[in-house]
């Protein structure tokens, strides 16, 4: 717009820079603010979650560029920013707080003089307000020291594993001790199998996995059903043999 010295607007544009700057960039730091403490408080469980995953944590800040124009069309869908008539009225304050801008807009003809304009300009050049960066920094400053604890955090130490072959044995060990328990339970090829499957893994080079913890907590179950059912059919053969000595005793 072209500067005319008989028209208020040529005011305005200057302060509409300032203040709408600020009204945008508090929306920006809002969110930026926000996504950075996700990022930062993800960082701290998964230090001590999932050590090897904590730069993932930084994936939230990947959406900072988006949150620029996002926080412009929020502020202006919200009828954030301010208005022509809100600007005038800031200017008719900051140059002699007596309504003689507000009037000269509302009805140009009040205006005192050709060079009314000319004179406002000049008395508002050196009032207009200007950006804080402390202001900005002071609602930063939380954020970044949460951020920067949460950098800090040492990451959770890896527990010390046992050498594969020991781990398995380990877990190996109650289960083939239960087989030869529960041996004369259990049918003689089922309790072969188990004792067999149940070596192989426990002398597996490859190490321990996690389809090797499964399929040794199978075995157990394996086990445990085998001697359940074992155990039923005992029961039942005893009160089978229990009623026929009863009904043998009737006949003597």
């Amino acid at each position: 717009m072209p500067r005319n010295h008989h028209d208020i607007q040529w005011l305005v544009p200057p302060l509409a820079r300032r203040v709408n700057l600020a009204v945008w960039i508090n929306a920006c730091l809002f969110w930026i603010g926000a996504l950075v403490v996700v990022s930062a408080a993800s960082a701290l469980i998964l230090k001590v979650l999932w050590p090897d995953a904590w730069t993932w944590a930084a994936a939230p800040l990947a959406l900072v560029p988006f949150v620029l124009p996002v926080a412009w069309l929020v502020c202006r869908r919200r009828g954030m920013f301010y208005t022509t008539p809100q600007l005038v009225e800031i200017l008719d304050h900051l140059y002699l707080d007596d309504g003689s801008l507000t009037s000269a807009y509302e009805a140009p003809a009040l205006a005192s003089g050709p060079d009314f304009y000319a004179r406002a300009g000049v008395a508002l050049a050196g009032r207009l307000p200007r950006l804080d960066g402390r202001h900005y920094l002071r609602r930063a400053v939380p954020v970044l020291v949460f951020a920067a604890l949460a950098l800090a955090v040492p990451l959770r130490p890896p527990a010390d594993p046992l050498p594969a072959p020991d781990a398995l044995q380990t877990l190996a060990a109650p289960l083939l001790q239960k087989v030869e328990e529960y041996r004369e339970l259990l049918p003689e090829d089922s309790a072969d199998q188990l004792q067999q499957q149940i070596e192989e893994l426990r002398d597996s080079k490859e190490g321990i996995s996690r389809e090797k913890w499964e399929a040794l907590e199978e075995m157990g179950q394996r086990v445990d059903e085998a001697v359940a059912r074992s155990q039923q059919s005992a029961v039942g053969v005893a009160e089978t043999l229990a009623q026929l000595a009863s009904a043998a005793g009737q006949f003597t």
